[in-house]
């Protein structure tokens, strides 16, 4: 993976501290969206609550792979804490970034 394109199967990784009283600290893996999901959810964003509400699920539960070393299970996806809900998202959209892996720092540019 060079940075520049998605290749299938490839994972990141996001460490997300806890916010006392919201969620705790949280490691996921997930897949990366290609950009026609970021056409969908803007398809999504616009209209029904429940129809967001069920893309949204249907996504997390394609494209994240372990949450907390654990498989998500799938029959849960609907009741993850909405923040984390919120956070996952916007990694697999690519709108938030994921971890930088310590050897990936010159392949990226860093």
């Amino acid at each position: 993976m060079s940075g520049l394109f998605i290749d299938d199967g490839f994972t990141l990784t996001k460490s997300i501290p806890a916010a006392p009283g919201i969620h705790p600290a949280v490691e996921v893996v997930f897949r990366p969206a290609l950009d026609r999901k970021r056409h969908e959810y803007r398809q999504a964003f616009a209209g029904d609550p429940a129809k967001f509400d069920s893309w949204i699920t249907e996504l997390l539960g394609a494209q994240v792979v372990k949450v907390n070393g654990e498989p998500l299970p799938k029959g849960s996806v609907a009741k993850l804490n909405p923040s984390l809900r919120r956070q996952f998202t916007d990694l697999i959209l690519g709108f938030e970034p994921a971890d930088v892996p310590v050897d990936a720092g010159a392949e990226l540019g860093n």
